[in-house]
């Protein structure tokens, strides 16, 4: 993957806004996705505060690969790490989602 197509596909849309005036919907950077929940759609005074549900899709489609990550300088030992102390699947298991989602 070329670096040009790469910084193309940080950008998504959040399904949980309102559209614009203009009718587009609201495009927030992928990288700042689960600050955007948190800021925007978290409901924080209730007495269970928690984050918005939302669709595997939109989860998927907010991931940032291994690429991504080099691409912007994080150290990819970080992110294995992480990932694996998460649980959570890393770049090709959730290219693999992409698929199935197609």
């Amino acid at each position: 993957m070329d670096e040009e197509r790469t910084l193309h596909k940080c950008s998504i849309h959040c399904p949980l806004c309102p559209t614009s005036l203009s009718g587009q919907p609201h495009t927030i950077w992928k990288y700042n996705f689960m600050y955007h929940l948190a800021e925007y759609h978290a409901d924080w005074g209730s007495e269970d505060p928690t984050l918005p549900r939302i669709l595997g899709e939109l989860l998927v489609d907010s991931f940032i690969t291994s690429e991504e990550e080099s691409l912007i300088g994080i150290d990819e030992m970080l992110t294995d790490d992480w990932w694996e102390e998460n649980n959570i699947p890393g770049t090709d298991g959730i290219e693999e989602i992409q698929e199935d989602l197609k």
